[in-house]
């Protein structure tokens, strides 16, 4: 089972808070930058993934399970389901999962790179 990290839940909480804890809005960010370096398929799919890995210790969390065909959805569905019943650190604690699955995929070194991208503001993030 991937577990994430300390310094992957900072992470998590910093790109949580440059989109004012919005998930599909950081989700976004992060799809705009990691989609030209692992493809958008592969961004969606470790999204999925960090969802369904962190619906096993946060049980609440498995109702957002069906919606999951598209990463989009499930992190508007988050959102949604943030503001009724979330805490900030559950939705963190997502966004680190998905750090930490890209960190094995990529490399903690690279990983922290894309996410320094990640943190700079729009205008500079693109390309």
């Amino acid at each position: 089972m991937i577990k994430s990290n300390a310094s992957q839940l900072e992470a998590a909480c910093r790109l949580l808070g440059l989109e004012n804890h919005s998930a599909s809005a950081a989700y976004r960010r992060l799809h705009a930058t990691l989609g030209p370096l692992i493809g958008t398929t592969s961004v969606l799919a470790i999204f999925s993934r960090s969802v369904k890995l962190t619906a096993v210790e946060i049980v609440t969390l498995q109702a957002l399970l069906p919606t999951q065909d598209y990463a989009d959805d499930a992190a508007e569905a988050l959102d949604a389901w943030q503001r009724e019943s979330t805490p900030n650190d559950t939705t963190a604690r997502v966004f680190a999962t998905f750090i930490a699955l890209l960190t094995g995929l990529i490399g903690e070194r690279l990983t922290m790179q894309v996410m320094e991208t990640t943190w700079k503001p729009s205008e500079e993030n693109k390309p």
